[in-house]
């Protein structure tokens, strides 16, 4: 089934080629349950790990993601350090030239200590205060948070 087109290289996008493996599959179920916000920040987030001459492996990002998902349970906190951990790194590469990807979860771990409530859990409203949304970024989320039947993912 085709979606639309890829906005970088204009070639078509399949459902099929999207979930050909298995992590692709899972990381795309992964995504689809999380709140929009929460999809768009570790989107951002575990592309900081992909190497600049290739493509990050959704072996890999299933693994990131699921780091990710083990810190916290409350959403708005975990937005918050993912969106400030971006930023941060993605500022620091520009003043130091430096692109070398991330190879760990240190510097996340500490922006998240420092929120103030992150290890308390949220009920289930998932309601953000903070981390605005980009409106590239809500789209692609909002697309895989739409997803209502993941069974294809089991």
């Amino acid at each position: 089934m085709k979606l639309s087109r890829c906005p970088v290289c204009h070639h078509h996008i399949t459902l099929e080629s999207l979930v050909q493996d298995e992590s692709g599959r899972e990381l795309m179920a992964l995504m689809s349950k999380l709140p929009t916000q929460v999809a768009s920040s570790c989107l951002s987030y575990i592309a900081l790990f992909r190497p600049a001459k290739s493509d990050l492996n959704n072996g890999r990002a299933l693994r990131l993601m699921a780091d990710i998902m083990a810190y916290n349970a409350n959403h708005s906190a975990l937005c918050q350090a993912l969106d400030q951990t971006t930023v941060q790194i993605k500022q620091n590469r520009v003043q130091s030239g430096d692109s070398k990807p991330l190879s760990n979860h240190n510097y996340f771990k500490k922006v998240l200590t420092s929120i103030q409530g992150w290890d308390q859990t949220q009920g289930t409203s998932h309601a953000l205060i903070s981390a605005p949304a980009q409106s590239s970024k809500q789209s692609v989320s909002q697309a895989l948070s739409n997803t209502t039947d993941t069974s294809w993912a089991k």
